[in-house]
Protein backbone atom coordinates (compact mmCIF):
# COMPACT_ATOMS: atom_id res chain seq x y z
CA UNK A 1 0.00 0.00 0.00
CA UNK A 2 2.97 2.35 0.58
CA UNK A 3 4.01 1.86 -3.02
CA UNK A 4 0.46 3.06 -4.31
CA UNK A 5 -0.13 5.99 -2.77
CA UNK A 6 4.12 7.09 -2.83
CA UNK A 7 3.35 6.22 -6.71
CA UNK A 8 -0.25 8.45 -6.79
CA UNK A 9 1.76 11.00 -4.82
CA UNK A 10 4.50 11.09 -7.51
CA UNK A 11 2.21 11.06 -10.25
CA UNK A 12 0.38 13.97 -8.71
CA UNK A 13 3.36 16.50 -8.81
CA UNK A 14 4.62 14.83 -11.92
CA UNK A 15 3.30 17.90 -14.03
CA UNK A 16 5.19 20.41 -12.49
CA UNK A 17 8.73 18.03 -12.70
CA UNK A 18 8.90 18.94 -16.29
CA UNK A 19 11.80 20.72 -17.51
CA UNK A 20 8.73 22.47 -20.48
CA UNK A 21 6.36 23.19 -17.74
CA UNK A 22 4.29 26.18 -18.83
CA UNK A 23 3.72 29.22 -15.54
CA UNK A 24 0.87 28.51 -13.32
CA UNK A 25 0.97 25.04 -13.71
CA UNK A 26 0.41 23.53 -10.35
CA UNK A 27 0.35 19.71 -8.81
CA UNK A 28 -3.03 18.17 -8.45
CA UNK A 29 -4.08 18.03 -4.80
CA UNK A 30 -3.46 14.98 -2.68
CA UNK A 31 -6.24 12.32 -2.47
CA UNK A 32 -8.14 13.69 0.53
CA UNK A 33 -9.60 9.39 1.27
CA UNK A 34 -7.25 6.24 1.93
CA UNK A 35 -7.25 3.80 -0.89
CA UNK A 36 -10.49 0.86 -0.64
CA UNK A 37 -9.13 -2.46 0.28
CA UNK A 38 -11.93 -4.33 -0.17
CA UNK A 39 -14.82 -4.54 -2.69
CA UNK A 40 -17.22 -2.84 -0.40
CA UNK A 41 -15.02 -0.15 0.43
CA UNK A 42 -14.65 0.63 -3.30
CA UNK A 43 -18.14 0.07 -3.56
CA UNK A 44 -19.01 2.87 -0.56
CA UNK A 45 -16.68 5.11 -1.86
CA UNK A 46 -18.18 5.32 -5.37
CA UNK A 47 -21.70 5.55 -3.75
CA UNK A 48 -20.40 8.66 -1.36
CA UNK A 49 -18.58 10.02 -4.33
CA UNK A 50 -21.84 9.95 -6.79
CA UNK A 51 -23.53 11.60 -3.84
CA UNK A 52 -21.42 14.33 -3.63
CA UNK A 53 -21.28 14.64 -7.18
CA UNK A 54 -25.28 14.89 -7.27
CA UNK A 55 -24.99 17.48 -4.63
CA UNK A 56 -23.35 19.42 -6.64
CA UNK A 57 -24.91 19.40 -9.70
CA UNK A 58 -28.43 19.77 -7.57
CA UNK A 59 -27.13 23.05 -6.32
CA UNK A 60 -26.25 24.25 -9.81
CA UNK A 61 -29.69 23.46 -11.35
CA UNK A 62 -31.25 25.20 -8.37
CA UNK A 63 -28.93 28.18 -8.99
CA UNK A 64 -29.61 28.51 -12.61
CA UNK A 65 -33.56 28.07 -11.93
CA UNK A 66 -33.20 31.00 -9.59
CA UNK A 67 -30.98 33.08 -11.99
CA UNK A 68 -33.43 32.51 -15.02
CA UNK A 69 -36.41 33.27 -12.64
CA UNK A 70 -35.22 36.51 -11.91
CA UNK A 71 -34.19 37.38 -15.09
CA UNK A 72 -37.70 36.25 -16.55
CA UNK A 73 -39.19 38.98 -13.87
CA UNK A 74 -37.06 41.37 -14.86
CA UNK A 75 -38.17 41.72 -18.37
CA UNK A 76 -41.78 41.17 -17.24
CA UNK A 77 -41.53 44.13 -15.06
CA UNK A 78 -39.48 45.80 -17.77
Amino acid sequence: MQGAYFYEALSDIAPILSPNVKKGTKAKPYIDHPFPLTVKDAKEQKEAEEKQRYKKMRAKMIEWTQRKNAEQELKEDG
